[in-house]
């Protein structure tokens, strides 16, 4: 669990840690802001809502090409396993960018997939320039 204190940023920092203990503030009652067809949840928005499955495989073969094959429930939820850094950023950041299209797919119509998984890349090299 250690893993979940080594983000350099205040705001990541504590998405996981509210991530950790479930204490996002989802109701299991609303429909997901992204497909529109399940009942919201942490297990829904990170590990199974269809309309965010190729951003979820995007960011899998983004870690498993940098050696990171620990991309799973417990590595999301928990940040353990995770062997460096750099996997812990994408992880991190990737949970950070559903989160903030997650809030405004609240108010408008949801981002692309492509443009979700393109800030996640652009969010991890800017947290990658800012760590160094």
């Amino acid at each position: 669990m250690r893993e979940i204190f080594q983000t350099k940023s205040a705001k990541t920092l504590s998405l996981n840690y509210l991530i950790l203990h479930n204490l996002l503030p989802i109701t299991g009652n609303s429909v997901c802001f992204f497909c529109r067809t399940e009942p919201e949840s942490l297990e829904h928005l990170f590990f199974t809502c269809n309309y965010l499955a190729e951003v979820r495989e995007e960011t899998r073969r983004w870690l498993e090409e940098e050696g990171c094959h620990s991309f799973d429930r417990r590595s999301i939820t928990e940040m353990t396993g995770i062997q460096t850094d750099y996997h812990n950023t994408i992880i991190s950041v990737y949970k950070e960018t559903i989160w903030i299209y997650r809030n405004r797919a609240i108010y408008q119509k949801p981002a692309q997939k492509t443009t979700i998984f393109k800030r996640l890349e652009a969010e991890v090299k800017s947290h990658l320039r800012h760590a160094v």
